[in-house]
């Protein structure tokens, strides 16, 4: 078996599973808590349980933003970041429509302070077609339904995913942190 060094970074103090792992004794424990099956053809549960001790090393890191981190082959992360509904201009909102909007894609933007996705029109095509303009008329109708409707109508208005940025310089060091160098 393979060696496996896990380090978890996390801003909150609350139980991981490698934490509720190391605090259980028997092979029931583990199989009950974690709904795993231990047994194996050649080897007894026991010693199963006894290998993935050995071979599987767990550290508890905390994320901070002055915290440097060490280096990882494969990194996980979820950054800390929450979506929010936005408006934005449908004209100033990269089009994805092709086929003459047979086939849309979900185009993001990115500003100093979000991310942006969400239905645009920028250098959509000049010939608008039926589907373009019921797909343009759906989004700004859906964008005025907001408040129960009672906001004064807006033209060219649409409703975006917003997602901070906040989490940018975080994922620059893990990204950091998980870079290898090879120089000949």
């Amino acid at each position: 078996m393979i060696p496996i060094e896990v380090v978890l970074y996390r801003g909150v103090e609350t139980q991981s599973a490698f934490e509720v792992f190391s605090s259980l004794q028997t092979v029931a424990e583990v199989e009950d808590i974690f709904n795993l099956d231990l047994k194996s053809k050649n080897f007894d549960q026991v010693d199963v349980l006894r290998f993935i001790r050995e071979h599987i090393t767990y550290y508890k890191g905390h994320s901070t933003q002055a915290k440097e981190f060490q280096y990882a082959h494969i990194s996980f992360f979820k950054l800390p970041t929450q979506d929010l509904n936005a408006s934005h201009p449908m004209d100033k909102m990269e089009s994805g429509l092709s086929l003459n909007g047979l086939l849309s894609s979900v185009i993001a933007i990115s500003s100093e302070n979000d991310y942006r996705s969400g239905f645009g029109l920028l250098h959509a095509p000049n010939e608008e077609t039926s589907l373009v303009s019921i797909a343009s008329s759906y989004n700004e109708l859906a964008f005025n339904m907001q408040n129960e409707g009672k906001n004064s109508y807006s033209k060219n208005k649409t409703i975006v995913k917003s997602t901070s940025t906040e989490g940018k310089h975080l994922l620059e060091k893990i990204l950091h942190g998980s870079r290898s160098l090879i120089q000949e």
